[in-house]
């Protein structure tokens, strides 16, 4: 074999003096890798520059320009920065929106009925709202504690000769003539209205120019009140320890027996299914169900009502959790219940229908708008009313009553 090269000879020595060691550091003038394949170097040729980042040259170009300039380009990027967040702000609210405005899924057995506005005015959410359901008449109050005023206007619900329903507007605004300075009243029907004390109600009714004052014991002002007769105009007032019904026009009150032992059951309202006050029908949450229990004037005495039947009556209508305020309506043929909740400035609500003798609930479910909880529920032979209170207008669904089942 001959001798080796330089080169050879040079590499050997590199292995063969550290074995141990890692590889030097590659540098152009170093030994080449013999599984590298290299670019022989054109001494000729001149090194290309390093590229320069994007951005900086952005940056030098916009160096060079003037004040006004940069101003413009500035003020150009702050307008579509805000177009940008505009248009994300709309989109998102119109996502909202449509949101809300679905309509309800469809009714397994739906009600049918008639939509109409009562009427039209300015912030009808600062005014309370009652229903006289003899004269069939709204009444709306609001009290002005400055100068002890009841603003009150009325409106009668009466048919035109084609049947359709006309509105006639009253106006029987008063001032309160009394020594004491109330927290709030209302005017319940035409003759009648209560005013909040501390822990009491004091109450005038005026039929025939004879004023009769009545006080009932309530932590706040009654908002449940039932024109049941002609010469009944009864107040509910539910307090932690006591049931009371106030008779306006009597001044008699009236207590009830304590109802739902157990932490499952719950009294939601009371209802005078009869052109009477000698009986009452209360709603009771039981589970996941609601039942109907009856009450009568006691015998003995005509101030207390006791239970009719030891056992209440399934109403055949589930309870809805998600819909926490509740109104009932009771007779010998059917039980309706309205069950609403209020988000924001929308109430949502569910009418159930049922008949006593038969198994088939009929519903309804709507979205108003509206600011507060102002709900009427009116029952009658052959429909139901509900109307709704918003901040400008009231709203009247007339209710048709399916066939009955025994039809």
């Amino acid at each position: 074999m001959g001798k080796p090269t330089q080169s050879q000879r040079t590499s050997a020595e590199i292995v063969e003096q550290a074995p141990d060691q890692p590889p030097p550091v590659y540098t152009p003038f170093g030994p080449a890798d013999d599984k590298e394949v290299r670019v022989p170097l054109n001494e000729n040729s001149i090194p290309r520059p390093v590229a320069t980042p994007m951005w900086i040259r952005i940056q030098k170009q916009i160096n060079k320009l003037n004040w006004k300039v940069k101003l413009g380009i500035c003020v150009a990027f702050a307008a579509l920065v805000l177009i940008i967040i505009a248009f994300i702000n709309g989109f998102s609210e119109l996502e909202s929106d449509d949101t809300i405005q679905q309509p309800p899924p469809p009714e397994k057995n739906p009600l049918t009925f008639n939509f109409a506005e009562i009427t039209s005015h300015e912030h009808y959410d600062s005014k309370k709202l009652s229903y006289d359901a003899i004269n069939k008449q709204l009444i709306l109050s609001t009290y002005d504690v400055n100068f002890n005023r009841l603003e009150v206007k009325t409106f009668k619900l009466r048919k035109d000769v084609n049947g359709l329903i006309e509105t006639v507007e009253d106006d029987i605004s008063h001032v309160i003539k009394a020594d004491e300075r109330f927290d709030e009243c209302m005017q319940y029907d035409v003759a009648s209205y209560c005013c909040q004390l501390n822990f009491e109600t004091r109450c005038f009714h005026n039929a025939d120019g004879i004023v009769v004052n009545s006080t009932i014991e309530s932590a706040h002002l009654p908002q449940t009140y039932q024109r049941v007769s002609k010469n009944e105009n009864v107040l509910v007032a539910l307090n932690k320890h006591t049931r009371s019904f106030l008779d306006m026009k009597t001044n008699k009150v009236k207590d009830i027996e304590k109802c739902c032992e157990g932490t499952n059951k719950k009294s939601m309202g009371f209802y005078f299914p009869a052109s009477s006050a000698n009986t009452v029908n209360e709603l009771v949450k039981d589970g996941n169900n609601y039942k109907v229990c009856g009450y009568q004037l006691s015998h003995s005495t005509d101030n207390h009502y006791e239970r009719t039947q030891s056992e209440c009556i399934d109403a055949g209508i589930d309870y809805d959790p998600e819909s926490p305020h509740v109104k009932f309506c009771s007779n010998p043929s059917y039980i309706a219940i309205l069950v609403h909740e209020h988000r924001d400035n929308e109430v949502k609500w569910k009418l159930s229908f049922k008949f006593w003798e038969g198994d088939q609930v009929y519903t309804m479910s709507r979205i108003d708008s509206s600011t507060d909880q102002k709900m009427v529920l009116s029952c009658e032979a052959h429909n139901i009313d509900v109307y709704v209170s918003t901040t400008s207008k009231i709203l009247r669904y007339d209710v048709k009553l399916p066939p009955s089942e025994d039809d």
